[in-house]
């Protein structure tokens, strides 16, 4: 690493480089200028100055009288330069340079970011295109990405969350901050672009653990406190509750008998337009059903996310199915 120090009384105010803000946002804006000469018809001169200096003495990177600089300020600025290229191409966070709503650059994370092998999947495209038709709000995402835009170029600095799509189309989210920069009195969009998929679902499943613990704490409690004939009806709501958490329409509670040659439905929930089995099931033999048998006699947890409809051994309608054990006494085992 090397470290070059300049003596302010070495060099004349004239040839005084600009701060290291300003030639951040000057080598972005020359970048992005440079890239959208690729991209339209009519080139145009991109310059970039220091606030407070006029184009006869600004010190920015790319212009022409950076050969005026003594040698020493003229290296810093190109290792300068060399490390912002560094940054953008190495960045682990995609970054996107934009005229307004369409790509113009990218470095190389966006694409792997998005699945794409090349950077023409991606110049010329707008965000719309890699975003599901709606956003987790509900709002539409191309109206959307299109005030938020909007809003970046009047000068507001944009940091949201957003969900986008890869070029398969699998969505992952994503949190976004725009900046616009100026050059040559054309306004272009810098973002900055982080993949929070595996931070979500994380999130996710810690509050679904939470939410579960709560549940289940809940059901117990009430169940210490009720009353012989409150257990029934207390068995009953249990089930709803469990089954809108899971998202079931149907859950059930069987119980053997104490010489456990048999087995019943005691308790049911049953959500709209869903028949009951309780009735069907009083008294059954072993060996009648595997699948209950194996949950509640095996102490096995069953899940199938999908059933066969031809299935004899499947309830009608049934179309998935979680069995999990449990263990107690009753007065009748």
């Amino acid at each position: 690493c090397t470290t070059i120090v300049v003596c302010p009384s070495s060099i004349t105010d004239s040839h005084r480089p600009a701060s290291p803000a300003a030639m951040r946002e000057s080598h972005i804006a020359d970048r992005a200028a440079n890239t959208r000469r690729q991209h339209t018809a009519t080139p145009r001169a991109a310059e970039s100055h220091a606030p407070g200096t006029d184009a006869a003495t600004t010190a920015g990177m790319g212009t022409s009288d950076d050969a005026t600089l003594p040698g020493i300020v003229q290296e810093a600025l190109t290792r300068i330069g060399t490390l912002l290229d560094t940054l953008f191409e190495t960045a682990e966070d995609a970054i996107f340079l934009m005229d307004g709503i369409r790509f113009l650059d990218c470095n190389p994370a966006t694409l792997r970011m998005f699945g794409c092998r090349s950077k023409d999947e991606i110049v010329g495209r707008t965000p719309a295109q890699f975003s599901p038709d709606r956003q987790a709000d509900g709002a539409e995402s191309a109206e959307k990405a299109g005030r938020l835009v909007e809003a970046a170029m009047e000068g507001a600095p944009q940091r949201f969350e957003w969900r986008h799509c890869r070029l398969d189309r699998t969505e992952l989210e994503v949190e976004v901050r725009l900046n616009r920069c100026i050059v040559g009195n054309a306004p272009f969009l810098v973002a900055v672009v982080r993949d929070v998929t595996a931070r979500k679902r994380t999130e996710a499943s810690l509050r679904r653990q939470l939410q579960a613990g709560e549940l289940i704490n809940g059901i117990l409690g009430r169940a210490a406190l009720c009353t012989p004939s409150q257990f029934d009806a207390h068995m009953v709501e249990s089930l709803r509750e469990l089954a809108d958490f899971i998202g079931a329409d149907h859950a059930y509670f069987f119980m053997t008998s104490a010489d456990r040659s048999t087995y019943g439905c005691t308790h049911e929930s049953c959500g709209p337009n869903v028949t009951p089995l309780c009735m069907h099931y009083r008294d059954v033999p072993k060996g009648t059903n595997a699948w209950i048998e194996r949950t509640l006699l095996e102490h096995e947890t069953t899940r199938i996310d999908e059933l066969d409809p031809s299935d004899s051994t499947a309830h009608v309608g049934c179309r998935s199915l979680l069995l999990m054990p449990t263990s107690g006494t009753s007065e009748e085992s």
